[in-house]
């Protein structure tokens, strides 16, 4: 059992686009920083809130997301220092190499291998993605800096598995493997491992498999939702689609398909997909807006990392290069997207951004019965003779 006393420190960091400190991120119903402290009580390790540590304790920032079972290995002593935890991409492609992490705060030596309990093909489309064989992985533990918005999209993706890994896991020393995975596959027998909060309405027909619902939640028919964290007083219109995503209280989808996204809270979303992001707190995205997931440029996708977004010389956009293979959008706290827009990929949105489509209709007269034509957000009172002299022109 691991003695030494942990110190937590309040994480300073911000993640652009977004205005609130890391360690204040919600996922599954608790901040980053609460579910630090809980998984460290869980364990058993004592730790405290505080600013100052001496060489025999052990400092650690909430800028991260690490697996139940890594402070399990913790506890136990069997995680030294410079630890290296390899870690999965959201999606990876099955001939490339699982990444590494250097952890950072130190033990001792050593190397905490990853397992994948679980891949599932993807089935994405090569015309658009340019790859192939694509699956998403379920890892027997993890531990996820963030640095980046984009480091942000795979913590929540891994906090969405982690119900699925856990029951194998819980299960894998009764079972044997193959035997596993068609239990863990199988549409009844995996209902088994979601967990449904208190007065929440999931209708008979929709379908969730190793999902976290929070309270008071209502899914409508026909959804399908798989390794994802659902907060308190959610709605899921009929028809939506939700997979590897972590979706805040509070939040409205209308008959949406969500992937690998994490949604703040108190979100509206009236598109119908969005991939690969992340919004903050409070975003409206109008019907038929999104972001280009898929690099339509053919070259290398470049991250937003400016301070001020500059819709006019985008050449001014601080940027960095990123490895993702595809890749949507950031939206900071409180931003509003009108309808009909897409944003290209790996472009972020600041905090409070309000974006109105070039049709918005700000001023209407009083008259009923007449006829108008739209432009530039301007319309124009047509006569009553334009429709009828195209009836007859039919």
């Amino acid at each position: 059992m691991y003695r030494q006393k942990v110190i937590i420190l309040r994480s300073k960091a911000f993640v652009f686009p977004f205005e609130k400190p890391l360690d204040q991120f919600i996922f599954g119903g608790e901040t980053l920083l609460e579910r630090l402290k809980r998984q460290l009580t869980h364990a058993g390790i004592e730790f405290t809130l505080d600013e100052k540590s001496t060489d025999q304790e052990t400092r650690i920032e909430a800028n991260f997301v690490a697996s139940d079972s890594f402070w399990k290995f913790f506890s136990k002593g069997e995680v030294p220092e410079n630890i290296e935890c390899t870690y999965n991409s959201v999606l990876t492609n099955l001939h490339s190499l699982l990444q590494t992490q250097r952890v950072p705060f130190g033990f001792g030596s050593g190397l905490l291998k990853q397992e994948d309990l679980l891949t599932v093909h993807s089935g994405l489309p090569r015309a658009i993605y340019g790859g192939e064989h694509f699956v998403c992985r379920f890892p027997s533990v993890f531990f996820q800096p963030i640095q980046n918005w984009v480091e942000l999209i795979k913590a929540s993706s891994l906090v969405g598995r982690e119900k699925t890994s856990e029951s194998i896991l819980k299960f894998r020393p009764w079972v044997g493997q193959k035997l596993l995975d068609r239990i863990v596959q199988h549409p009844v027998l995996s209902s088994k491992f979601n967990k449904i909060g208190r007065h929440s309405r999931i209708h008979p027909t929709s379908r969730l498999e190793g999902c976290q619902v929070g309270d008071h939640v209502e899914i409508g028919p026909y959804c399908y939702l798989r390794a994802s964290v659902i907060g308190h007083r959610v709605t899921i219109r009929e028809h939506s689609s939700i997979k590897a995503s972590v979706i805040g209280s509070g939040c409205f989808l209308a008959s949406a398909d969500l992937f690998n996204t994490y949604l703040g809270d108190g979100c509206s979303i009236f598109t119908s997909m969005l991939h690969n992001s992340c919004l903050g707190d409070n975003c409206f995205i109008g019907g038929a807006s999104g972001f280009s997931d898929f690099n339509a440029m053919a070259s290398s996708i470049r991250l937003s990392a400016t301070q001020e977004l500059n819709l006019q010389e985008s050449k001014t956009q601080a940027t960095q290069k990123v490895s993702e293979p595809f890749l949507g959008s950031a939206v900071g706290e409180g931003s509003f997207i009108g309808a009909g827009l897409i944003f290209q990929s790996g472009l972020a949105i600041p905090a409070r951004t309000k974006i109105l489509n070039g049709e918005m209709i700000s001023k209407l007269g009083s008259a009923a019965g007449k006829i108008y034509v739209s432009h530039n957000g301007r319309l124009t009172s047509l006569p009553q003779s334009f429709l009828r002299q195209g009836e007859a022109n039919a």
